[in-house]
């Protein structure tokens, strides 16, 4: 071999081992890009799902606050109607217990409940005290009653402890039993006044 040729073989070699190292860095070149264009693709979708996660848990958030407050909101004007219809009922109730005895309205209250009563048991009229005092059966057209004072209102309420029957006409009962019609008719009047 001639020192030209081997020069040639060398050089053909050294061009070779060159071409070789510029194939070897652009594949890792290439091969960089690829593995930065990936994780910046993964940075991205990661991103973007913690910032859908947090706006979805903000969302969220958002409408349970909402919900609280419209709750507390709900609660503190059920309390302020309650508050209401027991200042009506303390009201009332302290109207009532002012009432003198009406001693017509007793006797026609009896007479609606006789029709009811066996004449045969042994009845017991319990009245208010205020009302009790100086009642007489035979005024009120019960027989064979006692009368006891209780602690009610005004109105009456008949009994017969043996029979566990009790007729209750007292004014307590009936403001219990209108109390449901007091809301109704509270809620109407309360909400045709409401803007919202």
């Amino acid at each position: 071999m001639t020192p030209n040729t081997l020069e040639n073989l060398y050089e053909e070699l050294e061009q070779k081992l060159q071409q070789r190292l510029n194939e070897i860095e652009q594949d890792y070149r290439s091969r960089a890009e690829q593995l930065e264009q990936e994780q910046q693709r993964v940075y991205h979708a990661r991103t973007s799902r913690l910032r859908q996660s947090h706006t979805n848990r903000l969302r969220q958030l958002r409408l349970k606050s909402t919900r609280d407050t419209q709750t507390r909101q709900q609660q503190r004007l059920w309390r302020c109607h309650q508050n209401c219809i027991d200042e009506i009922m303390t009201d009332t109730r302290h109207l009532l217990a002012q009432q003198p005895p009406d001693h017509n309205y007793l006797k026609a209250w009896i007479a609606q409940a006789l029709p009811r009563l066996d004449p045969a048991l042994k009845w017991h009229l319990k009245l208010s005290p205020q009302w009790s005092e100086g009642i007489d059966p035979e005024r009120v057209a019960l027989k064979c009653a006692s009368i006891s004072p209780t602690p009610i209102l005004g109105g009456a309420i008949i009994e017969n402890k043996e029979m566990h029957i009790e007729i209750d006409g007292s004014w307590d009962q009936r403001l219990e039993r209108l109390l449901p019609e007091l809301w109704q008719r509270w809620l109407e009047d309360v909400s045709s006044n409401d803007p919202d």
